[in-house]
């Protein structure tokens, strides 16, 4: 029974929502509920369920979708808070001996073999002052002032990014959407796997019994809080170099949806960029006379 209303009610959700949202979730909320029922007693519960009619059953299964719809929706729009959490804005007594361990982390780099460039490059931020006290929190942040770097194009990602995103050909915006999902899923896992064995003890305490369940629980999911650790910053290595692409490649396209002419050398580009933004952001650039529109008739 709740598998047919589960599969009737994911056939009218979005795919990736229900993959990379719904899904663990649904492991999450299914975990508390073998808690809950290890406390009745697996038997009891059977007779319990099967001495409901027909009616009943359907009411409880359509119930326990909608909640577990309902949970997955406040865990999406909690999925930029886990985020922010995992990257390590935190306040800045929390913050600060990681900080110092990433910053040992990247000072052990040997910049003069291709592997320690290689990892400096997708794992840290060139600018020092720009580190986090988190491993994930420095390969998002590399990626992010990757093409603000004043050496490259001295373009603020997070400013330009939505308005880049929008221009972008179907397919690249799939391949972004993937490699966002995936990091998503990932961050979204590790939460809930420690959220678990908080939140299943209030389950223990009201239904009783199930304390050897939930050690067990609470084992297998500081293994799976591990596990989509590591796979969260696998996921952000790769939507890192996908950010850093979109930048390299698609940058001079967004410049021609604003109707600019476009720059003849790397320099000019950079001016460009920082008197469009200083004119979208606070409504007046300091060069004004670089924000050349091109004629109708190109």
């Amino acid at each position: 029974m709740f598998g047919s209303v589960f599969t009737s009610a994911t056939g009218l959700l979005d795919r990736r929502f229900t993959v990379n949202v719904l899904l663990p979730v649904l492991v999450w909320a299914g975990g508390l509920t073998a808690v809950a029922v290890s406390g009745i007693g697996w038997p009891q519960a059977l007779t319990w369920w099967k001495a409901r009619d027909g009616a009943e059953q359907a009411w409880l299964a359509v119930a326990a979708v909608a909640a577990v719809v309902l949970l997955a929706y406040v865990a999406a729009g909690q999925s930029m808070a886990l985020t922010r959490i995992g990257e390590g804005y935190w306040p800045a007594r929390l913050a600060r001996p990681g900080v110092a361990l990433q910053r040992r982390r990247r000072q052990r780099l040997d910049l003069r073999t291709p592997g320690g460039y290689e990892r400096r490059y997708r794992e840290f931020p060139v600018d020092e002052s720009d580190l986090l006290p988190t491993r994930l929190g420095n390969v998002l942040r590399a990626a992010e002032r990757y093409p603000g770097d004043p050496d490259r194009y001295g373009l603020d990602a997070v400013f330009f990014w939505p308005r880049l995103y929008l221009v972008l050909p179907a397919d690249v915006r799939e391949q972004v959407d993937r490699c966002r999902g995936a990091l998503d899923r990932a961050v979204l896992t590790a939460g809930l796997a420690v959220l678990f064995p908080f939140a299943a003890i209030p389950v223990v305490v009201w239904f009783g019994g199930g304390w050897r369940l939930w050690a067990t629980g609470a084992v297998a999911a500081v293994v799976v809080a591990v596990l989509a650790h590591r796979s969260a910053i696998d996921g952000a290595l790769a939507f890192g170099e996908i950010l850093r692409a979109c930048f390299d490649l698609h940058r001079l396209t967004l410049l021609a949806q604003y109707g600019l002419v476009r720059p003849e050398t790397l320099e000019g580009e950079r001016a460009l960029w920082m008197a469009l933004q200083q004119q979208l952001y606070r409504r007046a650039a300091d060069e004004p006379e670089l924000l050349r529109l091109r004629p109708a008739d190109q």
